[in-house]
């Protein structure tokens, strides 16, 4: 199921993801799934930023095996992988970046939750530390 955005409700996210698609969080979402300390991921709390980098500057990308609206956008932190799912209303139109996204969950990422992405569909190069100094 695609969350949907409802008239003004305020956003703890709104960011443009690799091809420019706008995806937004509502409070509602974060608060009432993505960090509710039963259902959600409470190790998330605070970690805004570090989903929003997720989304924005992604060091690999994987569709979601579960349905074919969502994409899997991770980044590598200093200590975990954090991984941001995000559905969209069109996903032919990902690539174009002209859909619009919802993020539907973020979390550390677990291989208990590795049969719920594909193969990766972007992977970032790798950067390659410039040489300095004489020889």
């Amino acid at each position: 199921m695609v969350p949907r955005r409802t008239g003004k409700a305020k956003e703890v996210i709104s960011v443009a993801d690799l091809w420019g698609n706008p995806v937004h969080c509502t409070s509602s979402q974060w608060t009432g799934h993505i960090i509710d300390p039963i259902e959600g991921h409470p190790e998330m709390t605070g970690r805004e930023a570090d989903v929003a980098r997720a989304i924005q500057d992604p060091d690999v990308i994987r569709p979601s095996t579960k349905t074919g609206l969502a994409f899997a956008f991770e980044t590598v932190t200093t200590n975990e992988t954090i991984r941001a799912i995000v559905y969209y209303t069109d996903a032919t139109l990902i690539k174009m970046g002209r859909t619009d996204g919802m993020l539907a969950t973020a979390y550390p990422d677990d291989p208990a939750y590795s049969s719920q992405v594909g193969a990766p569909i972007y992977r970032k190069a790798a950067s390659h530390p410039k040489k300095t100094g004489s020889s």
